[in-house]
């Protein structure tokens, strides 16, 4: 797995698991398949890069750099996901959108948030 991938993956885990009372290292292990030791080495990494809180033996915090990151992968995989209901279900769904939210640009995240809120579509940038 890429290291952007990664990060991604555990922004948006620690975002739908964060809650003012802080996240715990197994939940992310347990949420993610992952070993605790790889949990650690990953917040070491988000924690250089001011993404989240962590004190020994207490719970994780996301920064307020954090939440907006997080936000925007979760996001992301949810408006993927909400798009491939359209056409399969929602299990199929759920996987499909964990890999293609890794390689979809934001500008098209906007086209399908338009076109599953029916907003108005004037163009498709850097597309046409």
């Amino acid at each position: 797995m890429n290291k952007k991938r990664a990060k991604e993956d555990y922004l948006r885990m620690l975002y739908e698991l964060h809650n003012n009372n802080g996240i715990r290292n197994i939940d992310i292990a347990s949420n993610l398949q992952i070993s605790k030791a790889s949990v650690s080495e990953m917040l070491r990494k988000l924690h250089k890069e001011k993404l989240v809180m962590i004190k020994p033996y207490s719970k994780i915090l996301l920064t307020n750099k954090g939440k907006k990151h997080g936000e925007k992968c979760y996001d992301k995989h949810r408006i993927i996901k909400k798009f491939m209901q359209k056409f399969i279900n929602e299990t199929t769904a759920e996987k499909e959108a964990h890999h293609l939210e890794h390689a979809f640009s934001d500008e098209t995240i906007e086209i399908f948030k338009g076109i599953l809120f029916n907003n108005k579509i004037t163009s498709f940038p850097n597309y046409v």
